[in-house]
């Protein structure tokens, strides 16, 4: 059957479809605007020297702003001679990027739309002998992904990462890294819902001292603890993945946290001339547990569990000192490969 339509109900027609044309071109239009609000890629490329506050050095010829996608892809050591605030930051392409403060204290705060360290790329954090680098976010939740590597430095009097407002997850390796002899590099703001380490991220903690940020650790994820000389480090009283102790440095016994635990393996790899002391009643191993220098279990009643196995290939695993008695609860098993 064919239908039939009178005049009126043909301009009714005609409207509606000129209503629905209309409606599509100013979603379109409203689409296009939204689109040309989103950051534009300012791209690092270092034409003129390594000031990050040189327009002729970025290739939109324009110092970055809150309107821009920060992208750094080629090897560069920039500095920093003020504070700037960007819509979203990327380290990629393999590129080993440093920034260093020129002067007092300078910070760049990341907005809403997050930052990455793509995996093979690399972004350390220089202060000067007169201010601290300091990385930042503004706004809610902000994502910040490491797949590469971040590492913060005690160069100059330090710097400062400050996880509030965002959330980090870590799958590369982030390094706190004290080796210079300068003041601490600091990370704040850190909790277990904002700075997570997922698998196979790693913490490295090459500090005499400072702090290990409260995170939430997945059962595959490390913390090396590197830089231990007279006392652990504060913050261990977690649940950790793997934990590793590689301290040549030591040169007294030094007591563990109080209150951590271990779902992965447990490596006691350098001791330098002091021993590692469990320092809680109970310390849960879900792995293994790996002796290679000097450990010890009792300076008081102590009682390691042990889901997995324990090896002992160097060093000397003591189970008390003096009359006190450790005990080891043992499901996997025991090899003695070296040591004692």
């Amino acid at each position: 059957m064919t239908n039939t339509y009178t005049p009126q109900e043909r301009r009714f027609s005609l409207l509606g479809l000129w209503t629905t044309i209309k409606i599509l071109l100013i979603l379109g239009g409203n689409f296009f605007v939204l689109s040309g609000a989103l950051g534009q890629t300012n791209t690092w490329d270092g034409s003129t020297d390594n000031n990050w506050n040189v327009a002729a050095n970025w290739s939109l010829n324009a110092v970055p702003t809150t309107a821009h996608h920060v992208v750094i892809d080629i090897n560069a050591n920039i500095i920093f001679g003020a504070s700037y605030t960007v819509d979203s930051f990327e380290v990629s392409n393999s590129a080993v990027v440093t920034l260093t403060s020129s002067g007092l204290t300078k910070k760049l705060t990341i907005g809403a739309g997050g930052a990455v360290i793509e995996s093979g790329s690399s972004l350390t954090l220089k202060g000067n002998g007169s201010g601290r680098m300091e990385i930042g976010f503004s706004g809610t939740n902000v994502p910040m992904s490491i797949a590469g590597e971040l590492t913060i430095t005690d160069v100059g009097i330090g710097c400062t990462y400050i996880a509030t407002n965002g959330i980090t997850t870590v799958t590369g390796t982030f390094r706190n890294d004290g080796t210079n002899g300068g003041t601490i590099a600091t990370i704040s703001g850190a909790n277990a819902s904002n700075f997570i380490f997922g698998a196979g991220g790693i913490y490295e903690h090459a500090l005499a001292g400072g702090t290990i940020p409260t995170s939430t650790w997945n059962a595959t994820s490390i913390c090396k603890i590197l830089g231990s000389v007279g006392a652990h480090p504060s913050g261990g009283g977690q649940a950790f993945g793997n934990m590793i102790y590689n301290c040549p440095g030591m040169n007294t016994n030094i007591n563990m946290s109080s209150s951590m635990s271990v779902a992965g393996n447990l490596e006691i790899l350098n001791t330098g001339t002091g021993f590692l002391v469990v320092g809680q009643a109970t310390l849960n191993v879900t792995g293994d547990c790996i002796v290679s220098d000097s450990f010890r279990l009792a300076t008081s009643a102590r009682t390691l569990n042990i889901t997995g196995d324990l090896i002992v290939n160097g060093g000397k695993f003591d189970l008390s000192a003096g009359n006190v008695v450790g005990t080891v609860n043992l499901t996997g098993d025991f090899y003695l490969t070296a040591g004692s």
